[in-house]
């Protein structure tokens, strides 16, 4: 959880990337069931740093996180680095196609927002 006055909200648009499966219909995207909150990094916090990190995240068959990957960065390397690693730990219902899980991949945006920021 991010520290008081600051937030690092994952609720939003979740994206899924997932190709048709072989009847032509869409799979059943993942649905998120742990997702870790990524604290906000003392350091971005000190510099007044904000953003929103938007991650490919692939999962797998199993509902684990298998890659992550930046598609946008936030503009801080901190931002970046402690989405990339909140991600990480996240689990999922996996995706599924004919009633068989198959892997995914979503975009998720990871927003960064310090509280009482006048923006």
């Amino acid at each position: 959880m991010p520290e008081a006055g600051a937030s690092a909200n994952l609720e939003g648009a979740i994206k899924p990337m997932a190709p048709p499966d072989s009847s032509g219909s869409a799979p059943q995207p993942p649905r998120p069931l742990e997702r870790m909150r990524p604290a906000y990094p003392a350091l971005a916090r000190e510099r007044g740093e904000e953003g929103t990190v938007l991650l490919g995240v692939r999962i797998g068959t199993d509902g684990r996180v298998r890659e992550v990957r930046l598609l946008r960065s936030s503009g801080s390397l901190v931002l970046d680095a402690a989405a990339s690693r909140a991600a990480e730990q996240w689990r999922f219902q996996p995706a599924q196609s004919e009633g068989r899980p198959v892997e995914a991949w979503l975009n998720v945006p990871v927003p960064f927002r310090l509280e009482g920021a006048g923006s």
